[in-house]
């Protein structure tokens, strides 16, 4: 990825299905966006540099599996600890958390519920889960 350049075309974001473009590099990815019945446990972290196509992914997993709750602040994350969606996930928990205890407690609680209750929970990061400045 180093080696890419980014040529400045400017063009409506589009996060759909549709508009994702497949290749070798990131069928693995795709596949655990849209199969997560596959998934070895209830839950699945995608990581990856800026830009390398996590958000996209996590609006597939969206679109594809109902019923679903996306979580972009921490009292969606509250939320979602008690809510009946079978379907959850969490763009850039890396920025989400950062140096954020209450956050931080609040993914915790929601990883054990979904994996108490059999929900599946998308989690996508800039960072390695090792790298995160993680308070617990």
């Amino acid at each position: 990825m180093a080696n890419q350049h980014i040529l400045p075309f400017t063009w409506p974001q589009r996060y759909d299905r549709e508009s994702f473009v497949l290749a070798d590099t990131n069928l693995t990815a795709f596949s655990a966006a849209t199969e997560c019945s596959k998934w070895s446990s209830f839950v699945t972290i995608i990581q990856g540099p800026q830009a390398s196509g996590k958000s996209h992914l996590h609006a597939i997993f969206l679109e594809t599996h109902s019923p679903s709750i996306r979580v972009e602040i921490k009292a969606d994350m509250d939320q979602a600890i008690e809510a009946k969606e079978t379907f959850i996930a969490v763009d850039n928990i890396d920025v989400l958390l950062d140096s954020d205890r209450a956050a931080q407690e609040s993914l915790f609680h929601l990883y054990n519920a979904c994996i108490a209750n059999k929900r599946y929970l998308f989690l996508t990061t800039t960072q390695p889960i090792s790298n995160l400045s993680l308070l617990l």
